[in-house]
C-alpha cells in the first residue's frame, strides 16, 4: 500500500537586498485529507549560498496537526502528517547555508488537516 504523498516545490532567491525571497509550487496551505500523508518539500536554489534543509519550527508544536519531520536530504524535507487531528498549523522551514552559521527561515507556510474522505 502506498502512502499519499503531496508534492511542493520550494524556490528561494535573494532579492537586490539579499534578502531570501520564498515561493511555493503550488502556492497556498496544503490540504490534507488522507491518513499518513507525507507532505514533502524539495529545494530549488537559486540564491548560490549552497542552502539545506535542517527542520521546520511550528507556532504550535504540540497541536497533532503534524506528527514528525525529517530532513532526508539537503535538498528534501519531509512531514509525516497521520491527519488524526483535524484543525490547521503554521511552521517555518529552517535552512542552512555555507556562508555562515547563521539558520534561514521561510514565511509561514501551513497544513490543514481535513476530515478523512
Amino acid at each position: 500500500m502506498s502512502v499519499p504523498v503531496k508534492n511542493i516545490i520550494v524556490t528561494i532567491t535573494l532579492d537586490d537586498n539579499r534578502v531570501p525571497q520564498f515561493s511555493y509550487e503550488p502556492d497556498g496551505p496544503v490540504v490534507v485529507d488522507e491518513p499518513n500523508t507525507h507532505i514533502i518539500y524539495k529545494l530549488q536554489d537559486k540564491t548560490d549560498m549552497d542552502l539545506a534543509f535542517v527542520g521546520a519550527s511550528f507556532d504550535t508544536p504540540f497541536d497533532g496537526i503534524i506528527d514528525a519531520v525529517k530532513a532526508e536530504a539537503p535538498d528534501m524535507l519531509i512531514l509525516m502528517d497521520t491527519n488524526s487531528v483535524v484543525g490547521k498549523t503554521g511552521f517555518r522551514l529552517i535552512l542552512s547555508n555555507s556562508s555562515n552559521t547563521l539558520l534561514v527561515s521561510s514565511q509561514d507556510p501551513q497544513v490543514i488537516n481535513k476530515e478523512v474522505k
